[in-house]
């Protein structure tokens, strides 16, 4: 069997899965904000948000309720939580063992 390091070594590229397996992206409170940026995208496009969304800690939520029920302000809930999700990257902590195959 080929180890990791070997895997590496003769891959061009590698895929990872970065929200657990390289550090937890949006840990508590940062998920806060995500959610509370997604919501910001809706209510800047004046769409009423039920409780659920109005007070979820889950941006993943709000942006599947923006799907579903305010596609036309889906662009903006995304892009608000991408850059949410940059800013929470910049301060996130490694994921432990997520070194070991390197």
């Amino acid at each position: 069997m080929t180890d990791a390091a070997q895997l590496l070594k003769e891959s061009a590229a590698v895929l990872l899965d970065f929200d657990g397996a390289i550090t937890p992206l949006v840990p508590a409170p940062a998920n806060m904000h995500a959610a509370d940026s997604a919501r910001r995208a809706l209510e800047q496009n004046d769409i009423t948000l039920p409780g659920e969304i109005a007070t979820t800690s889950d941006h993943l939520a709000v942006i599947r309720w923006a799907g579903t029920y305010a596609p036309d302000a889906l662009r903006d809930v995304s892009d608000a939580c991408a850059l949410a999700e940059m800013d929470s990257a910049k301060t996130c902590v490694p994921t432990a063992g997520a070194h070991a195959p390197l």
